[in-house]
């Protein structure tokens, strides 16, 4: 299985930068996400710290909740989605969290097992095969909404 990296940093962030959350929800808000999408997808339904997190009034709030929105908001501003690896640590989630063999995801996708284990092939196919790539996110999308339920 391929190794896990950890080094997925927007490319206008400097790596290590620190990104306060009321600039990751500014940000989020600028490209039209509403802090109450966000919340419902860090599984936050409760109005008051919705309205809290609108105004960005921090006070009183629970480090959970805090974590859970900064944990949402990371994974979308602060992966880099061209780097070869973002695929690759996918596969390694699906493999490790949801015990899916290797050779099962490159079945059910379309990608060569060897494919699925190197950063530098994997980019590569990516670029010619999109619809490999969707039904990866696609098998991602479903194993962790089904592990939500």
């Amino acid at each position: 299985m391929p190794e896990h990296h950890d080094d997925n940093i927007i490319k206008d962030i400097e790596p290590m930068a620190t990104v306060s959350l009321e600039d990751l929800i500014a940000r989020a808000m600028q490209e039209g996400f509403t802090v109450e999408s966000l919340c419902l997808i860090a599984g936050i339904t409760d109005q008051a710290t919705i309205h809290r997190l609108e105004t960005l009034d921090f006070s009183g709030l629970d480090q959970e909740t805090l974590n859970r929105i900064n944990y949402v908001l990371s994974e979308l501003y602060m992966h880099d989605f061209d780097s070869e690896l973002y695929l690759i640590d996918i596969v390694e989630t699906l493999h490790t969290m949801f015990r899916i063999p290797v050779e099962a995801i490159a079945a059910y996708t379309g990608f060569t097992t060897k494919q699925l284990e190197s950063p530098s092939a994997m980019s590569h196919e990516a670029g010619n095969n999109s619809h490999s790539v969707i039904k990866l996110l696609n098998l991602f999308t479903t194993a962790v909404r089904e592990k939500l339920h």
